[in-house]
């Protein structure tokens, strides 16, 4: 197939649910969510009563009190959110291998987050002993995995039904798509209705077998008529601009949508991607961030913040040391960048340049890069595809080492602290940068910039500059805090063993 391109258009508005879509799944996703509180609970309290009450350990003998109740609560709202997040209560059930490997993480995480609650209260809920901790992983990932991989399978079968889809586009990676669902059929219970042309003509009537039922300026009465539930766009040859123009009409429909795309290829581990065969489909959300969510992501950013510049204060003390004694200048490099909605903010860096330094020769290259002119040239002239550039005279010995390791970015974690910036999200970009933008481009400027993002743990500086944009745009409309926590596990082993950082 052709390589395509995403583009993600962060959510507007929707429009009402249709008044039939879903409610036969209802009944069953909430008893899968009753199911997880049950076990979530009886895991803990049978590993604590395991260890701390059975007898069959040594003391001491510890009761259970109003911390570990409220500590139960806490545990319990955070991994029913993460379970939602990795898509444990879809109507469109994943496989038993990815519940299995979703429930792995989520149960992992909420074990490294119970265990950082409890560090940051002064408290020792649950874990009092590491073996309570390591017997309630084991308790719930056991009980999870039997019941949605044993127990409910024969359910979901029972209350799925069929249901419409619509393929956008009528050429060849469309014809694909149909071919893949008359050969193998799909695991979600869809039933394609028909195609829409995007060409604004509707020369054929039927394609591949199946109607073409109108064109893109149709596309909402066929949803209606039809009462679609899922919409492919299977059509690799449209532009950015065009593609987010097609999304967004999509959005306010209140679809479920999947977009078939080859331009993921090399980061496929990093996002979520599923296949129908050989092909591979990007699944976006239908309703944006909730408040609940922007709460739980700034709760997590203060968190993170607070306890990094406490337990990297040693180290960000001999930076500085470091910087003041091997040249003249400030510590901390300040620079106008640019936040969400547009906002200028003053981003901290700890200085890697000579004072002396001018950034000509950076803003030649980003325009260069942005534009797409002399871009190849320019790659070979510096070594990287990307806004820094190999072996810059202008850095010094010890900038040299901080960016190879990233820790020059430490100082971010203030603007976290402040509210400009989040631990994960898009890169702020300088002024100058925005200036060259396109108008697709700019929607990566919904966000809160972040210190890490999806693009910098999917390739770094081995990506361009459309590829960059369009991982942040996916992370927008794809938003959860399983992926921020998978986003900055991620970023450790980046940062220390690829090479990219300059």
């Amino acid at each position: 197939m052709k390589r395509g391109l995403l583009a993600v258009l962060p959510n507007p508005r929707i429009a009402r649910t249709h008044p039939t879509r879903g409610r036969s799944f209802l009944p069953l996703q909430i008893a899968l969510a009753a199911t997880d509180v049950f076990l979530i609970q009886v895991s803990l309290i049978a590993a604590f009563w395991l260890r701390m009450r059975s007898g069959l350990f040594s003391p001491p003998v510890v009761e259970l009190g109003i911390d570990h109740l409220w500590t139960l609560v806490v545990v319990t709202i955070l991994l029913l959110y993460v379970y939602r997040s990795s898509g444990l209560y879809r109507p469109a059930m994943l496989s038993r291998l990815a519940q299995s490997g979703a429930i792995l993480k989520s149960v992992t995480l909420a074990m490294v987050f119970l265990l950082s609650l409890t560090f940051m209260t002064k408290t020792q809920a649950f874990v009092e002993r590491r073996s309570v901790i390591a017997a309630a992983w084991l308790f719930l990932v056991t009980g999870e995995v039997l019941a949605r991989c044993v127990v409910f399978p024969p359910l979901v079968r029972r209350v799925r039904s069929r249901r419409p889809a619509l393929v956008l586009g009528t050429g060849e990676c469309a014809l694909e798509v149909l071919g893949r669902f008359s050969r193998n059929g799909y695991r979600d219970g869809i039933e394609i209705a028909g195609l829409v042309d995007l060409s604004g003509k509707a020369s054929a009537s039927e394609v591949g077998g199946l109607p073409v039922l109108g064109t893109l300026a149709d596309l909402e009465r066929v949803v209606r008529e039809r009462a679609i539930e899922e919409i492919f766009l299977a059509d690799l040859s449209l532009s950015p601009d065009d593609i987010l123009g097609i999304l967004s009409r999509c959005r306010r429909l209140d679809v479920g949508i999947r977009v078939v795309s080859g331009l993921f290829e090399p980061v496929y581990p990093r996002i979520d991607t599923e296949y129908l065969g050989t092909i591979p489909l990007v699944r976006l959300r239908r309703r944006p961030l909730d408040r609940l969510a922007r709460i739980a992501k700034r709760g997590i950013d203060l968190a993170g913040s607070g306890m990094g510049l406490v337990l990297l204060s040693p180290v960000l003390f001999t930076i500085a040391f470091l910087i003041k004694l091997t040249s003249r200048g400030p510590v901390f490099f300040v620079q106008k960048r640019i936040g969400k909605e547009g906002r200028e903010f003053d981003f901290l860096k700890f200085r890697t340049m000579r004072t002396d330094a001018v950034p000509d020769s950076h803003k030649d290259f980003v325009r260069a890069y942005i534009n797409g002119e002399n871009v190849a040239e320019t790659c070979a002239r510096t070594q990287a595809p990307v806004n820094k550039i190999v072996e810059d005279p202008r850095v010094t010995g010890v900038g040299r080492f901080l960016r190879r390791y990233s820790l020059d970015e430490l100082p971010q974690l203030l603007n976290v602290l402040s509210g400009d910036m989040s631990l994960v999200g898009p890169r702020p970009p300088i002024p100058y940068e925005v200036e060259m933008y396109r108008e697709w481009h700019k929607k990566r400027l919904e966000a809160i910039p972040g210190i890490t993002g999806l693009w910098q743990v999917s390739g770094r500086n081995r990506l361009s500059f459309q590829e960059m944009v369009l991982l942040d745009l996916y992370y927008l409309e794809n938003w959860s805090l399983a992926l921020d926590l998978k986003i900055l596990f991620w970023t450790i082993p980046v940062a220390f063993f690829e090479k990219a950082g300059y």
